[in-house]
């Protein structure tokens, strides 16, 4: 465990004529990398539907470490106080991850009950994509934009996770034939792995077995799509549906994106992006790589 000091941090927020940084990557080494299927976790099935919880409190941990100390589940170290806040996110109280996965509503839900439980309040909580609907959390864009993931996540207070899905894609017609999805972190964007700027490049941690045991920074390459369907199956009580929307305006997510086995591409279905008030805080400057043992 490496302490690092918080002051590393605010270069991430020293704003130009825009309403947030271009490159904003000194997140990235302090936001831990929790491995979904941990084997010291003791999850249902083994973690393997276990990506958005998660993916969520790796972001959490980063925040109690930064003055909302209180997110922090108690616990002998740092990676249990995360498994134990993975364990509770999961739960039908919370997110109600089951074997398919956790979904955008269910996971907005689940992380408000959570803050709104620790005692902290929530600037804003809101949800971009194309996966379901709801009048208690209604969606802001049916595709995530990318400048709106931007300006959330590089408030000191701020964090963003991503629901990418896995397609298959054929060309004639050109249809994009979603086979899953997966949640991940975003961790900071702007820069590529070799320190090229790039508005178009965003950092990931991504709690899938796939990466290994160590924390692994994953650069992604966004491309706009032009053209084409999006598909997926909506299973009902009754009944599978088809639902198609249109691609354009959708991001593939390539360059340094792990697909899936049988996936063809990934595609940005869904975000979610939450900033917390900041009004009562105090910093302990810790860094978290639960893939590593504290």
């Amino acid at each position: 465990m490496r302490w690092i000091a918080f002051c590393l941090i605010l270069s991430c927020f020293a704003f130009a004529s825009s309403d947030f940084p271009s490159v904003c990557m000194e997140k990235a080494e302090l936001i831990p990398d929790y491995c979904q299927t941990d084997p010291e976790g003791h999850f249902v099935n083994d973690g393997a539907s276990f990506c958005g919880p998660a993916s969520v409190s790796n972001s959490l941990m980063y925040l109690a470490q930064h003055g909302f100390q209180d997110l922090s589940p108690p616990a002998d170290s740092l990676k249990e106080s995360q498994t134990e806040m993975i364990r509770l996110l999961a739960t039908k109280e919370y997110m109600d991850t089951h074997d398919s996965g956790t979904s955008p509503i269910k996971m907005i839900r689940g992380i408000k009950k959570y803050i709104n439980e620790k005692g902290y309040k929530i600037v804003h909580l809101e949800w971009e994509g194309w996966r379901g609907n709801s009048k208690e959390f209604p969606k802001k864009a049916a595709a995530p934009t990318l400048d709106w993931m931007k300006e959330a996540f590089a408030k000191p207070n701020g964090a963003v996770w991503i629901n990418l899905g896995w397609y298959k894609e054929n060309k004639n017609p050109k249809v994009y034939e979603r086979t899953g999805g997966h949640w991940v972190t975003l961790v900071g964007y702007g820069q590529t792995s070799d320190g090229k700027e790039d508005p178009f490049t965003v950092a990931i941690h991504d709690p899938s077995p796939r990466m290994g045991k160590e924390p692994k920074t994953q650069y992604i390459q966004l491309t706009k799509i032009t053209d084409g369907t999006l598909e997926r199956e909506d299973k009902s009580e009754n009944e599978t549906k088809k639902i198609r929307h249109s691609a354009t305006g959708f991001y593939l997510m390539g360059g340094g994106m792990t697909l899936r086995k049988g996936a063809d591409c990934a595609i940005m279905d869904d975000a979610i992006a939450l900033v917390l008030d900041d009004s009562k805080t105090q910093s302990t400057d810790k860094k978290n790589n639960p893939r590593k043992e504290p």
